[in-house]
Formats: structure tokens, sequence, C-alpha cells
């Protein structure tokens, strides 16, 4: 996965944050608790793209998790990434 899209979700999160007046951390917050709570999908689907979502196959952080969906969408729309 780009470290690109990885920096441009951390700027992103960090935007929303200053948009709604909280501090980041709050927003990576609720994006790890939302990760947890989809992470208990017992599914063979969702646990096999819960460990193909990241190199080690731990949870992702919400930078990885912004990063690798929009990696995805790009994929299949095949666009370009912009950074």
């Amino acid at each position: 996965m780009s470290t690109e899209l990885e920096k441009s979700a951390r700027r992103a999160i960090d935007a929303l944050a200053e948009r709604d007046g909280v501090p980041a951390e709050q927003i990576r917050m609720l994006i790890r608790g939302a990760i947890q709570a989809a992470q208990k999908d017992p599914s063979p689907l969702s646990e096999l793209l819960w460990r193909t979502m990241t190199e080690d196959g731990n949870l992702p952080s919400p930078e990885q998790l912004i990063a690798w969906a929009a990696d995805t969408v790009m994929q299949e729309e095949d666009i370009k990434p912009v950074v």
C-alpha cells in the first residue's frame, strides 16, 4: 500500500478535525472503534479482508484503512491518485 496514500489520509483526518473543531486523535479514536466493531464479523470473507488489508495481518490504523479503501476504489475505477 502506498505510504503517499497514508500521508494523504493523515492530512484528511487532520483537515476534518480542523473543520469540525475537534482533536485529530478523537477522529482516529472513533475510526479505531469502528474498525474494532467491524472486525467482529465472523464471516470468512470478512476475516480474509482484515488479514489482507495490512502487510502484517494486524488490524489497520485509521490511515491504513482510508488508504486501503482509496487504493481499492482507484484500482476498480482505474483512477490515478492525487496526493
